[in-house]
């Protein structure tokens, strides 16, 4: 179909862009993803700056009071209360603090902001975890400042030996809450920091909330393995969160951030496969196309084609076709169309009119020679009737026998006039009628028995072959006997198909010698014989005779002729009377 073929050679056309697109559309998608993941992490990274911030501030507190040790060591002997007053100092310094103290080696507090206070961690732990920073959780009368996370940094003497360790302990909520006056985050933006060991730092939200926000699938410390980078997934209450996590290489923390994915549009064309859209584009081409030949070319083409189509089967009845809609090409195709389709419908007209014509000529040309036929049989009765001799009444009445039959051939062909082709099977079990009862007699009776097959004669053949069955009709009627127990002659005539393109004659009676039939008896001049051969060799056939069993038949096969062979004939006749 031409749509079809229009969308095929659109698709091979748009083949090169469609691979061009595909080839931008993944570049695009890849650049937006590496520019949503750096955001991802920027706004992570921006999240977590007043609290990293913070961070870092209690870490540089208890680094400046682990620097001068080699006063506190002393003082804390000495002068406990001035030690302690140097914590007080530290932990007023910063509304972030709860807690500072300088604690021996062995897990002595030496100096406290609060000697009522238990530290939040021992020295053990802290000497085994090697950390800056410490998860915390203390015995205090506010549970909210319960949990938190302890700067620690380790203390020397002036010889370089070891004496302790310095503690600022910042609990959770004051961090958040110094943190949020310093930048505002969306609700539902979660950031925990956490270490290598996948330890939870701190949080913007409380550590039940926290912990339910964490990657379902992932652990804290499959996460540390990178520097930059992000991901969605699950969260451990199954909802699922896109996750950015960043390194902060200076202190060995981690910040994970995350935001719940909410489905967008955007999001949705996000995620579809980069080939999706070159695609969409390619079938909108192809349907525009398709839409584009319908209605401006195969439409218009289905139409004209019905038109033609209808015409060539033999409908003659041509509508007016509509192509107010159609390109000047096609209504100019549909316009010739017309035109020659009324001038074949004239020319049919006259060419049905002269045929018409040479119809009625013809039949007339039949209709008088078989009047002037029977007027010649007529005479010759009359004629037989005056004459006394009955040899030439023999003679005679043979010959009127013959024009009888070519009158009926004859009218047979003014009956069938107007075919191309001649039907045996209706002209000539007529003439066996007007022979049989031209023959017939009181004393002469016959058992005829006809067999016609449906077989097609061009005229050429049809005459020839009336005259030869006319002629074997005859000579059966005459010299035919009857049985010995029967009081009729048999007659048998058939005309059948034998074999592709050949046709057989079989007349057959009955008879009492073997010479019956030859004409040579009393009555008998060889005329007859003489006719069917000459009929037989004017018809390209072969003739067979035989008698056997009380009977006497001839078979005469001969090839069908078609119209057009027949008509070549006739013009190599004519041809040939012209030179002459």
């Amino acid at each position: 179909m031409l749509g079809f073929r229009l969308g095929f050679v659109l698709s091979m056309a748009l083949l090169p862009v469609g691979l061009l697109a595909v080839l931008q559309a993944r570049s695009l998608m890849t650049e937006a993803r590496a520019r949503s993941e750096a955001a991802l992490v920027g706004e992570t990274l921006r999240a977590t700056q007043p609290e990293l911030r913070l961070i870092r501030q209690g870490q540089g507190a208890a680094e400046a009071l682990a620097s001068v040790a080699p006063i506190l060591v002393p003082a804390a002997t000495s002068d406990p209360a001035g030690c302690d007053s140097v914590m007080a100092k530290a932990v007023g310094s910063s509304d972030i603090y709860s807690y500072a103290a300088f604690l021996a080696l062995d897990g002595r507090v030496l100096c406290a902001s609060d000697r009522g206070m238990v530290p939040p961690v021992d020295a053990g732990r802290i000497a085994s975890l090697d950390l800056p920073l410490i998860p915390t959780r203390t015995e205090v009368n506010d549970p909210e400042d319960a949990a938190g996370l302890a700067a620690v940094h380790p203390a020397f003497a002036a010889d370089g030996r070891p004496v302790g360790f310095t503690l600022i302990n910042m609990p959770h909520t004051r961090l958040r809450a110094a943190a949020a006056t310093m930048a505002a985050h969306k609700d539902n933006f979660a950031l925990i920091l956490f270490d290598t060991n996948g330890r939870i730092l701190s949080a913007n939200r409380q550590s039940g909330e926290a912990t339910a926000l964490l990657p379902a699938n992932r652990s804290l410390v499959s996460l540390t393995t990178g520097d930059a980078f992000t991901f969605t997934g699950d969260d451990t209450s199954g909802t699922e969160r896109s996750f950015a996590v960043m390194k902060f290489a200076d202190a060995d923390l981690f910040a994970l951030g995350s935001w719940p994915t909410t489905p967008t549009t955007l999001s949705i064309f996000r995620n579809l496969p980069a080939v999706v859209f070159p695609l969409l584009m390619w079938a909108a081409c192809l349907i525009a196309a398709w839409l584009a030949a319908e209605n401006l070319v195969t439409t218009h083409i289905r139409r004209l084609r019905r038109a033609i189509t209808g015409f060539s089967d033999g409908r003659r009845r041509v509508e007016k076709l509509d192509m107010r809609h159609a390109p000047r090409e096609i209504r100019e195709v549909a316009e010739a169309f017309e035109q020659m389709t009324d001038t074949i419908l004239h020319d049919e007209a006259e060419l049905e009119d002269s045929l018409h014509q040479k119809e009625v000529l013809l039949r007339e040309v039949h209709h008088r020679v078989k009047n002037n036929l029977q007027l010649i049989a007529s005479i010759m009765s009359m004629q037989m009737r005056k004459t006394q001799s009955s040899e030439a009444k023999s003679l005679m009445r043979g010959l009127q026998e013959r024009v009888i039959s070519l009158a009926t051939i004859h009218k047979g062909l003014y009956q069938t006039t107007g075919e191309a082709d001649i039907r045996a099977n209706e002209l000539f079990p007529e003439i066996v009628r007007q022979v049989v009862k031209l023959a017939a007699g009181p004393e002469r009776r016959f058992d005829v028995k006809e067999s016609f097959d449906e077989v097609h004669l061009t005229p050429d053949q049809a005459v020839p072959l009336a005259l030869l069955m006319t002629e074997a009709i005859t000579n059966a009627l005459k010299y035919g006997r009857p049985g010995a127990e029967r009081a009729q002659s048999d007659l048998s005539i058939s005309l059948r198909h034998a074999g592709p393109g050949f046709v057989e004659l079989g007349v057959r009676n009955s008879s009492a010698g073997p010479g019956d039939n030859g004409g040579d008896g009393a009555e008998g001049t060889g005329l007859g014989t003489q006719l069917i051969d000459a009929f037989v060799r004017q018809l390209n056939g072969t003739i067979e005779r035989h008698h056997q069993n009380g009977s006497y038949g001839l078979a005469v096969r001969f090839p069908l002729r078609t119209l057009a062979e027949g008509e070549e004939r006739r013009g190599r006749e004519a041809g040939e009377e012209a030179a002459e």
